[in-house]
Formats: structure tokens, C-alpha cells, sequence
């Protein structure tokens, strides 16, 4: 087999390219490709140079209102001899569009959830799957069959020409084979969410999952062979001339031939989300950069020389910043893991892993009892096996699940843990779980850190760990840290805003005593402690309340701020709330040290004047102290020259906007509350990077004054869109401060009396409940969301009702977090039953 090679690159989106589909040609001319994004388009791209292979953009296809999740080519009929293109999306629909044509031809309704998979038959039949565990058979654009059965997302479908069957494929981790609208078969090998399907001939399939393997079946369930290669999940399959394509979250796209990987096709980027193949045999993938790819094996097609060795080069830079990592600051030196030599001794039980030092990485195998052999998975990634990341535990999706020897000759326990928990906590968790004693407690939490390396959150104190600068290796700028070094400032997590919470007892808790909290009382349901005094030093702010009028609600006493007392079922003082929260705190050393470090290295024409640098640190260092004077038409200048900086350079700019708007946002909207949504709505698109995290807190400090707000109410459908789509794909910090931002828009809707706009936005909240893992700050502040909603509204309480949302808040009512469970059953008897 001809390898394959890059041919040309597809970049005009603005967001992960998350679907492609080849558009047949007709009548002699070459094939078309259509992409579609998080960006809420879908776009048409017709071949420059047949030649050479390459692809212009032709026609941007728009009118979807959410992210665009799926699409699949219609045949040409001789009413619409180019053929159509069908669009599945997040707003639950399924749009038509002719070729021709930038709008929609027909909109579908009927699904109830996210659009996130469709696949057309030869006559034209539209089968479609969805979030709302349903898969539905369109005919002549109406739907004419339902197939109910799974219960959890549909997330492929298939049809198998002319048998009459239908494939579907869910996370509830089950293949259905339908006929005629009745189940006949329910397979259930994969061990996780079965993401594709492809068939290929009237007997056989193809199915691809998050447990990391490709399967072949016959039509009759049986599975008569298993792919494995890939070291994470497995996303999207395509049918070749000779086998087939499968690719991952591993960047990676893996040909496979009679049961063997003669070609891993490797990408610069993490996740690459769907593969097809165009009828030249050539192959086009769409990932995570915002880019679809094409490769050929056909010599003429290719990329130059050049091009060539540019993308090999931007491979390697990705590889070796991994190697880097393992070798610097990854969980497990290199010095430390074995040599090959290891592999001569035999497993002890069935996939039990290995990690061996060769060729300058470290690479996973993994035991196959069968065969007695140690099985190479492949390259581990910072020093972390790829096949411990984003794996299922008792139904939960986890960043990682380790598997905790305890007992020699016991089976190994799972643990399961996400980006940003504290490893203390989900150690102890863990041991109470599995009834083991707590003196394993600090043995458990070191190997989670260890293993889990930047992705733990440290305990934050004088002892914390001092992080690595990814631009230079030295302490890193943490947002919103109170400590100039980069580490966490002393105390607790506020549940809201990640900064440091009064600790009932603990030395300091005293207003003005350096804490800076108010002291007595109990705690808050929000922060878990006393209210933060502006101005007073040491720990940074948890969130500070905003009042309706946009006045910041400040108190230098204990006095004049009562806490909300002891919270009980029958007080409610959960919901509804009336003012949004806010992100306050500032790392104000560490966001000047990097302001000036990037400053001298953006390009000369981006680089602020030794004068404006002045000016901007005298701006940070005021903010910092809790002004809200004015700013000057200088200050504003600079603050909007730091959003121009390249996306590697935005960080500590982005955080000083989004202090400026927690203090000066009337300013700061006054001229420019347009263009600066649309930045930070551009800047949430990587949804796990900082970047995104700290433009959801400015968001969300948007919310908090009477001016900025209202460009927030006038976007509103595409903010709660972006709190959904970061709530549900990222977890740790990213996902509380999406679910703050979701929470305010609750706030901001509760006096403006919109049913509409209520109900779009419970309707955007109720995805995030089914989200897992879901942690209880962000589970506490979507139940106050809805029930500032519905609190005292019985029109919203019917819309509430009419999604079901009592069951989704039912299943809080046992959580082990009092505020998490008190508020769900308050909600729930708010609720019509």
C-alpha cells in the first residue's frame, strides 16, 4: 500500500471542525467537501486545481444558531441534480441546503437534543441520531419512524442499503440492529461509548469506540475481529478500497488493511474528529485546530517539497515538546522508567500495563493473556499513558482512571479523576468508597499527583507547588493567584471563583487582619465562608455580589454585611438570586512580570510604548486596590492594543480585562461592548485552554453592571450556548466558571420577565446536568439558576416541567454536599410534580 501523504490543508474555520463529507461529483466534475465547525457554520469546498488536488472555499453555509455537529451528502435527483447537504446541530435541528444556496432549503424538527450524527441513503431516506437517545428515519424530509430503545446518546448511525436495517450506536455503550422500526439485536462488547459506524457490504459493519478499539461484525452480532491501536478514543470511521480509516483523540488517523495498521497518520493537534473519503480514493480529516486535511496516495496530488516537510516539522515540534515534558517537568522522569528489557518477564494479569524507556519516549504495553505477549499500545504522552485518559468509571467519564494496587494478588481498584480536583479530596473519596483505611491517604493523593501531573490541582498554601512557565520554565502566571510567585494563596477553594475562602477558626479570618474577609457568622452558601472586603490585603476575593443597579455591594464590616445564616430546607435562601458573581481576585505580580515579557517579544508593530507600559501598570496595580474611577481614553487605548496579541501571548492582557471589567465595565462597554463579546466569544472556542477560562470569568464580571450587561441580554442565546459547550466538554475550573456564567444569565433574565429567552436557557442548562463528571460547585450553581428561573413564575415553572427538568434535579436530592442536596430539594418542591 502507497502511504499516504498531506495533499492540502482546508482553513477557514473559526472553530474545531467537528464533520466532514464528501459531496459526490456529477456530470464528470471532481468531488466537493463540506466541513462544519463550532464556528456555527458549515462550508462547501470545490477543488482549485484538479491537477493538484487542491480546495477553495466556495460557499459558506449559515442560519445554524449553535455549533454544527454533524453532515452527510444527499443524492442528486433530477430536482436538485447537484444533490443537498444535510446539517445536524446543537439547537436540535437538521437543516437542508442546496449547493447553491447559503441558506436553508428545509429545517427538520423533532429532536429534542443535540443533531450529532447523520447518514443518507442512495434514495434520498435521512437517518439521524441525538443526544435525546432517539435515532429518526426521515423520508421526503418528515419523519416516518423513531427508533427508541437506547438510554443514553445516539452518537452513529447507519443504514445498510437495501435490507431495510438500520445501525445505531450509543454511549450506553450498545450497537441496536433495527428492521423496520423494531430492535432485532443489541451488541454489547465495547466497554464504553460507541461513537461510529460504517458499513462495509450488506453483511458486514464496522463500529469505533471510546474504549480505544475499532470492531468488525457480521449483520448476524457477531464480532469477528478487533482493531486496536489507537491510545485514546476512537471518534470517526471511513470505508477505503481496501480496508478502512478510524481516527482519534491520539492525533491520529490510522489506515487499517486486512486487519493490520500499515500507516499511522499523525496530526499536530489532540483531537482529530471525523475522517471520509472522497471517491479518488484521497482521504480528509477534520480536527481540533480548526482545520480539515486532505491526503492522497497519489503522487501528483501532494503537497511540494516544502509543504511537505513544513507539516512534518510542526509534528515533530508537537512530539518533542511531549518528549520534553517527560523528560523536564512530567509526572515520571525518564530515568526512572525501564528499558526494554523489562518485557521479558511475563504480565500478571490480562491488560496490565508497562511503561518502557525506548528511543528517547516512553511507550505502553499492554498484556495479552492469549497470547502471552506484551502488546505495544503506543507513545505516552507527558509521561501518562494515554489509555488511563478519558475513560468511563461506574458511568462517569474521567480525565483519567488509574488503576491502585493494594493487595498483591487482589484485582486492581479504579480511581477516576478530572483536570483541576483536588487530589486530597478524591483520594479520600476514593478510600471511603472501597472501605480502605485513611492512613493510605497521603499515599494516594502523591500517586494522583504524580500521575496526573499540571492536570492536578494543587492544595493551595505556603507549600504548594511551584508551577513551570510553559514560555520559559519558570514560575508561572496564574490568574487570579494571590501570590506574585504563581502558587495559590493560602486557604481553601472559594467554590465560586477558585480563590482563597474563610476557613471558620483559621487565624486571619478577621477583616483587614490580611485575610480579607469578614469575620463571624455562618457560611455562605456561595463561597463557603465570610464575605471578601475589598482593598484589604493577602488573599484574593472570592466572588463579590453585584447589585441590580450595577454598584458593587462592598462592606468593611462584618456588621454591615450579615452572613445568610444557617441554610436549611424550609428558609431557601438559595434562589432566586438577584445579583451576578463575580471574579474579583488578581495575581498582580505575576500579570505585570508576563505583560512586560510578552511585550518585548510581540511583533515591533504590536509592542506598547515604554510610556503606555506605564500606563497600563499604573491601571493593574489601581484596579488591584478596588478603584473605579474612570478610565482614561490612554487606558482604554492600551487595554484594547492587549486583545490584538497573538492567541500564545493573550493570557495576562486578557486577565487585566477582565479586572478592568470586574471595576470599570460601563467604560470599558461604553464604545466597544460589541467588538469585545465577539473577542471573548473567539477566545472561548479552545474550550480547555486558559485563555478560554479566563474569558468566561470576564463574561461573567460583564454580568455585574448595568451597561455591560446589556450587551450580554443582546447576545444572550449565543452566551448560554458558550457556557453549555464549555460546562459540557471541559471540566475543573473551566466548568464551574462556565456554570457561573450561566447562573448570571439567570440573574440578568429574572427581571426582564422573557419567557422566551427563560426557556432557551433552561434548555441550555439541561444538557450540562447529564454532563459527567459534574462537579458540586457547578451542579449547585445550575440548580440556582433554575430556580432563579422558575422561583415565583408559573409559566417558567410549565416550560421547566414540559423539559423534564424534575429529573434531572432529582438526582442531586442524595448528594453528599449539604448546599448541593438542600438546593435540589428545594428546587424539586418548587417544581410541579
Amino acid at each position: 500500500m502507497l502511504p499516504f501523504k498531506l495533499s492540502c490543508q482546508l482553513q477557514d474555520h473559526k472553530g474545531d471542525v467537528r464533520a466532514v463529507c464528501c459531496l459526490p461529483g456529477v456530470d464528470g466534475r471532481p468531488d466537493r467537501i463540506v466541513t462544519t465547525s463550532r464556528d456555527c457554520t458549515a462550508k462547501l469546498w470545490s477543488v482549485e486545481n484538479e491537477s493538484s488536488g487542491s480546495f477553495q472555499l466556495e460557499r459558506t453555509f449559515r442560519g445554524h444558531s449553535k455549533y454544527v455537529t454533524a453532515v452527510c451528502a444527499m443524492p442528486a435527483t433530477d430536482s436538485n441534480p447537484q444533490g443537498l447537504i444535510a446539517t445536524g446541530c446543537q439547537d436540535h435541528k437538521i437543516r437542508i441546503f442546496d449547493p447553491s444556496n447559503e441558506e436553508a432549503v428545509q429545517i427538520l424538527s423533532g429532536h429534542t437534543g443535540n443533531v450529532c450524527t447523520l447518514m443518507c441513503g442512495k434514495f434520498g431516506t435521512l437517518l439521524s441520531g441525538s443526544w435525546d437517545s432517539t435515532a429518526r428515519v426521515w423520508s421526503s424530509f418528515q419523519c416516518v419512524l423513531e427508533l427508541k430503545g437506547h438510554t443514553a446518546a445516539v452518537w452513529a448511525v447507519a443504514l445498510v442499503p437495501g435490507s431495510g436495517k438500520h445501525l445505531t450506536a450509543s454511549a450506553d455503550s450498545s450497537i441496536k440492529i433495527w428492521y423496520l422500526g423494531k430492535c432485532e439485536r443489541t451488541l454489547t462488547q465495547h466497554t464504553d461509548c460507541v461513537r461510529a459506524l460504517t458499513v462495509v457490504n450488506n453483511n458486514e459493519f464496522l463500529s469505533a469506540s471510546n474504549d480505544g478499539s475499532c470492531r468488525r461484525w457480521l449483520m448476524s452480532g457477531d464480532c469477528v475481529q478487533v482493531y486496536q491501536g489507537h491510545t485514546a478514543f476512537v471518534y470517526s470511521l471511513a470505508s477505503l478500497s481496501f480496508g478502512f480509516a478510524s481516527s482519534g483523540e491520539d492525533k491520529s488517523v490510522r489506515v487499517w488493511q486486512d486487519g493490520e495498521e500499515p500507516q499511522v497518520i499523525r496530526f499536530p493537534t489532540e483531537s482529530v474528529w471525523a475522517v471520509c473519503a472522497l471517491t479518488n480514493g484521497d482521504i480528509v480529516a477534520g480536527s481540533s485546530d480548526s482545520m480539515a486535511r486532505v491526503f492522497t496516495q497519489c503522487a501528483e496530488r501532494m503537497a511540494s517539497a516544502e509543504e511537505l516537510q513544513a507539516y512534518d516539522d510542526q509534528i515533530q515540534l508537537v512530539e518533542d515538546a511531549a518528549k520534553s515534558n517527560q523528560s523536564q517537568l512530567g509526572d515520571l522522569q525518564l530515568k526512572n522508567v525501564q528499558g526494554p528489557s523489562c518485557l521479558g518477564t511475563p504480565g500478571r494479569s490480562e491488560g496490565e500495563t508497562r511503561l518502557v524507556r525506548e528511543d528517547g519516549g516512553v511507550y505502553a504495553y499492554q498484556w495479552d493473556t492469549t497470547s502471552q505477549q506484551w502488546a505495544k499500545i503506543g507513545l505516552v504522552e507527558n509521561a501518562i499513558d494515554r489509555k488511563t485518559r478519558g475513560q468511563a468509571l461506574d458511568g462517569k467519564e474521567y480525565d483519567y482512571v488509574f488503576s491502585i494496587d493494594v493487595e498483591d494478588g487482589k484485582p486492581a481498584l479504579k480511581l477516576g479523576y478530572n483536570r483541576g480536583e483536588d487530589p486530597w479530596l478524591v483520594a479520600r473519596k476514593f478510600l471511603e468508597h472501597n472501605m480502605l483505611p485513611m492512613e493510605y491517604l497521603e499515599q494516594v493523593a502523591e500517586f494522583i499527583v504524580t500521575n496526573a501531573g499540571g492536570a492536578a490541582a494543587m492544595p493551595q498554601g505556603g507549600g504548594g507547588q511551584q508551577f513551570a512557565d510553559p514560555f520559559t520554565g519558570a514560575g508561572r502566571y496564574v490568574p487570579g493567584s494571590g501570590a506574585g510567585n504563581g502558587t495559590a494563596a493560602a486557604g481553601g477553594a472559594d467554590p465560586f471563583t477558585g480563590a482563597g475562602r474563610y476557613v471558620p477558626g483559621s487565624a486571619g479570618g478577621a477583616a483587614g487582619s490580611g485575610g480579607g474577609f469578614s469575620s463571624g457568622g455562618s457560611a455562605d452558601p456561595f463561597t463557603g465562608g465570610g464575605r471578601y472586603v475589598p482593598g484589604t490585603a493577602g488573599t484574593p476575593s472570592s466572588a463579590t455580589s453585584a447589585s441590580t443597579d450595577g454598584a458593587s455591594q462592598r462592606s468593611t464590616s462584618a456588621a454591615a454585611t450579615p452572613s445568610m445564616g444557617s441554610l436549611t430546607v424550609s428558609s431557601n435562601e438559595y434562589f432566586p438570586k438577584t445579583s451576578a458573581v463575580l471574579f474579583e481576585s488578581a495575581n498582580v505580580a505575576g500579570m505585570l512580570k508576563k505583560l512586560t515579557e510578552f511585550n518585548a517579544t510581540v511583533p515591533e508593530e504590536l509592542r506598547l510604548s515604554d510610556s503606555r507600559m506605564a500606563t497600563l501598570t499604573d491601571l493593574v496595580t489601581k484596579l488591584a486596590a478596588g478603584s473605579c474611577s474612570p478610565l482614561s481614553s490612554e487606558e482604554l487605548s492600551c487595554l484594547r492594543s492587549l486583545r490584538e496579541w497573538p492567541k500564545s501571548h493573550l493570557l495576562p492582557g486578557l486577565d487585566a480585562v477582565r479586572l478592568a471589567m470586574r471595576h470599570c465595565p460601563a467604560d470599558l462597554c461604553r464604545d466597544d461592548g460589541p467588538a469585545l463579546l465577539d473577542f471573548l466569544f473567539e477566545a472561548c472556542l479552545d474550550v480547555k485552554s486558559s485563555v478560554c477560562l479566563v474569558a468566561l470569568r470576564t463574561l461573567c464580571n460583564m454580568c455585574g453592571d448595568k451597561t455591560s450587561a446589556q450587551h450580554v441580554l443582546d447576545k444572550m442565546e449565543l452566551v448560554s450556548i458558550t457556557g453549555q459547550q464549555v460546562a459540557v466538554e471541559a471540566g475543573g475550573a473551566h466548568q464551574v466558571a462556565a456554570c457561573t456564567l450561566l447562573l448570571n444569565c439567570a440573574v440578568l433574565l429574572r427581571p426582564v420577565d422573557s419567557l422566551e429567552q427563560s426557556a432557551s436557557l433552561m434548555s441550555n442548562i439541561q444538557p450540562v446536568f447529564m454532563t459527567s463528571p459534574l462537579s458540586d460547585d457547578a451542579a449547585f450553581r445550575l440548580l440556582v439558576a433554575i430556580g432563579t428561573l422558575v422561583c415565583g413564575v408559573p409559566e417558567a415553572e410549565a416550560v421547566a416541567d414540559s423539559l423534564r427538568i424534575q429529573l434531572n434535579v432529582a438526582s442531586f436530592t442524595t448528594s453528599s454536599t449539604t448546599k448541593v442536596k438542600d438546593c435540589a430539594s428545594l428546587l424539586l418542591g418548587q417544581l410541579p410534580r
